[in-house]
């Protein structure tokens, strides 16, 4: 049977696949976060923090890295949401972001780091409307589901990219 001109864009076009990613997930603020782990450098026991005089609010200072001075940036200011006290489980999470065409690293402390899980993307629903959030939904690629609990996933380039860089 042959099939119309008109019926053939219907027909022809199969549904697109999911995929899946690695993701890392953590703790801040009590609340869960997944990154994909293609962000990720390393993820390092808390180091003594470098003040830097007159940096940004959401900018804690350096850490020194085997020679390299990383800029800590308060993720949960980022968020607006509150930082908790550093614990035992606190860790640091080094990114590597492109910024103008160079990978940069930055780290964020979090308050406990997870696990490392596959997310399908079919299982990542989207972020609410920033009209909703009364804010920005900058950086949220949206919410899924591990083990029953709610896990925000994040766009860690969109935060730390172009639109959300900062002079470090």
């Amino acid at each position: 049977m042959l099939v119309s001109e008109r019926q053939s864009d219907q027909v022809m076009a199969p549904p697109p696949e999911a995929t899946s990613g690695t993701y890392v997930t953590f703790e801040l603020s009590e609340q869960t976060f997944g990154v994909e782990v293609t962000h990720v450098r390393e993820i390092l026991d808390q180091q003594r923090i470098n003040r830097l005089p007159n940096a940004s609010h959401d900018c804690n200072g350096v850490i020194d890295t085997r020679g390299e001075s990383i800029p800590l940036i308060d993720l949960a200011s980022r968020l607006g949401m509150p930082l908790a006290e550093p614990s035992p489980d606190t860790r640091v999470i080094i990114f590597e972001i492109d910024i103008d065409g160079e990978a940069r690293p930055i780290g964020v402390l979090a308050d406990r780091v997870l696990n490392v899980s596959m997310i399908s993307s079919s299982d990542i629903e989207p972020a609410p409307k920033a009209a909703v959030l009364g804010g920005s939904a900058q950086g949220l690629r949206g919410l899924t589901r591990l083990g029953g609990q709610l896990i925000v996933v994040l766009d860690i380039a969109d935060i730390f990219g172009p639109r959300g860089a900062m002079d470090f």
